[in-house]
């Protein structure tokens, strides 16, 4: 990550797929605190735990996808 601190964060977790792959769900966002150190993470869905523990990465947002022009 920069050292630049970001506006937000994206909240992903593991997912498998029908064909028994790992996909990254996002689950919520993260917002930096105003007064100290760190993030307030904010959860819009709670996917299962995996090995008995719940999985999260915590990303820059990506670069919105455009919409093909006709």
């Amino acid at each position: 990550m920069k050292n630049v601190k970001t506006q937000r964060l994206e909240a992903l977790a593991p997912t498998k797929g029908s064909d028994q792959k790992t996909y990254w769900r996002k689950v919520g966002v993260a917002f930096p605190l105003k007064n100290r150190a760190g993030y307030s993470l904010k959860l819009d869905f709670m996917p299962p735990p995996t090995d008995g523990a719940f999985e999260f990465i915590l990303v820059e947002p990506s670069a919105p996808k455009k919409a093909p022009q006709a």
